[in-house]
């Protein structure tokens, strides 16, 4: 796991942060002369969200889960979608907050990097909520055609949660590098 650059050579300060090496064999890495010890905490606060963010989508999949004997399914299904999502949203802000946190003085490139994401972020959150919205529309629909006519704004919301959520990893990774 790590930082979401591991690998890539132009992320010294992500990978020092992450405790890659960066191909190299030696247990650690030290910082290069022109970082500062205010850019690997950075780098090590944005590792650590973005880990905790990775955690929590991941754990969507596995936190669903519906007992027939205590109620009504599809509220259990709702209650349970609108917790996790709620959990990424959380993450995704602390994420966001970490990396909107660039040391003084850093790269005019990570600045602006930083300033994207915080744009995607706002993207994010909003699409994010209009899934929460329609998961409770699907949850409160009634009759066959009103549950099919709200899946499908469900299955539209979760497509641009999706597409959110890769714009935001794209500036991720653009402010990882």
């Amino acid at each position: 796991k790590g930082c979401p650059t591991a690998g890539r050579p132009e992320s010294t300060i992500a990978l020092t942060a992450c405790g890659a090496t960066n191909g190299a064999d030696t247990e650690t890495s030290a910082p290069a002369p022109s970082e500062t010890a205010a850019d690997v905490a950075w780098a090590e606060s944005v590792c650590q969200r973005a880990d905790e963010l990775d955690a929590s989508v991941a754990a969507i999949a596995s936190s669903v889960s519906i007992d027939p004997q205590a109620g009504d399914v599809l509220d259990q299904l709702q209650q349970q979608i609108v917790a996790a999502v709620d959990t990424v949203k959380g993450d995704v802000v602390d994420l966001a907050g970490a990396v909107a946190d660039v040391p003084k003085g850093s790269d005019p490139a990570l600045t602006a990097a930083s300033e994207q994401l915080t744009t995607d972020k706002a993207a994010l959150e909003s699409s994010i909520d209009a899934l929460k919205t329609a998961a409770t529309t699907f949850s409160e629909a009634d009759g066959v055609l009103g549950k099919v006519t709200a899946f499908g704004a469900v299955s539209t919301a979760a497509g641009q949660v999706g597409d959110s959520a890769k714009a935001f990893g794209t500036s991720l990774s653009n402010v990882t590098e």
